[in-house]
């Protein structure tokens, strides 16, 4: 029997020297802090990011508190960041009521108007027996010309610029939520959660219980001016990779024949295996590797795809 790993936008862009190209996001991988946190509903203390909405959290490994907001593990789960140290999180959904968590933060420009900008963010479901019973559609990024607060939040008005149209089930691995969009207005902040109201939002349940609750960790926020040399050339149905229950072997699915350059890394950052395919499936044994969790990075042409993988 075969896990198979559905890499649903997994998109990443190469980083480009290009002035042009730079992250619109301040600290986007909610790196920069002041103070480390120590509790949980302190995404303020993520330098530049603010609660726009509630009470969402920050997450950190500064933090010594494993019951609140250490990394990886914590009061809403057991999660290594995407990249770097921290992670922010977040309810989206409530059965119960039409309860959201939004976080915001100041771009570093003002977007321009008519520009393509490449937007995108990680995530993944926290499926904690408490908070993570319903897995949801709808994760999303919004632009406003004005900043919003605890006491002014921005409106749940089932629409965003750039949201999750499938349920995100996935609490192992990041899925990286990516598309392109034409600015229309100069707009100077960016908002991440869900702006669908119940009766627009799709659940899965996880955890059978009358009440549903639906939590999700976020890193890595990118909104950069899309050139002809940064807009993502793979789409969600390009790459499945499929890891065996086994460890023994994984499978690549390249089904339009792309010339890809892959990559594995163990959790030091060390590449231990690397080749090329073109073919449309590619089976690639791990049978020599150690056991443990790997990094595989998969590149054609200015779009690379991450997941990891596992050998037992």
């Amino acid at each position: 029997m075969k896990l198979i790993i559905h890499l649903s936008l997994v998109i990443t862009l190469c980083v480009s020297v290009e002035a042009s190209a730079q992250n619109l996001v301040t600290n986007p991988g909610f790196e920069i802090f002041s103070p480390c946190p120590d509790n949980i509903d302190q995404v303020n203390r993520a330098t530049g990011w603010s609660a726009y909405l509630k009470t969402p959290d920050y997450f950190h490994n500064c933090a010594n508190d494993t019951l609140n907001s250490a990394v990886p593990k914590n009061f809403l789960g057991y999660q290594y960041p995407h990249g770097g140290d921290a992670y922010a999180g977040f309810w989206t959904y409530s059965s119960v009521a039409e309860y959201r968590e939004i976080i915001g933060s100041k771009l570093i420009a003002p977007l321009k108007v008519g520009t393509t900008y490449q937007v995108s963010f990680w995530t993944v479901f926290s499926d904690h027996v408490a908070y993570g019973k319903a897995a949801t559609n709808n994760m999303g990024i919004k632009f406003s010309t004005i900043p919003y607060s605890l006491t002014t939040p921005p409106p749940i008005n089932n629409s965003a610029h750039l949201y999750a149209k499938k349920v995100i089930t996935d609490s192992l691995n990041w899925t990286k939520i990516s598309g392109t969009y034409i600015a229309d207005s100069a707009y100077q902040y960016i908002m991440l959660g869900n702006f669908f109201d119940n009766a627009h939002t799709d659940t899965t349940r996880v955890w059978p219980t009358p009440a549903w609750f639906s939590y999700y960790f976020v890193d890595d926020i990118e909104v950069i001016e899309a050139q002809s040399g940064n807009i993502d050339e793979f789409d969600e149905n390009d790459v499945n990779i499929l890891n065996t229950l086994s460890g023994l072997y994984f499978t690549i699915l390249n089904p339009k024949a792309k010339l890809i350059h892959a990559k594995v890394y163990d959790v030091q950052g060390k590449i231990v295996d690397e080749f090329e395919m073109r073919n449309t499936q590619v089976q690639h044994s791990i049978e020599t590797y150690p056991s443990g969790m790997y990094i595989l990075h998969l590149s054609s042409g200015a779009a690379k795809v991450r997941t990891k993988i596992f050998k037992n």
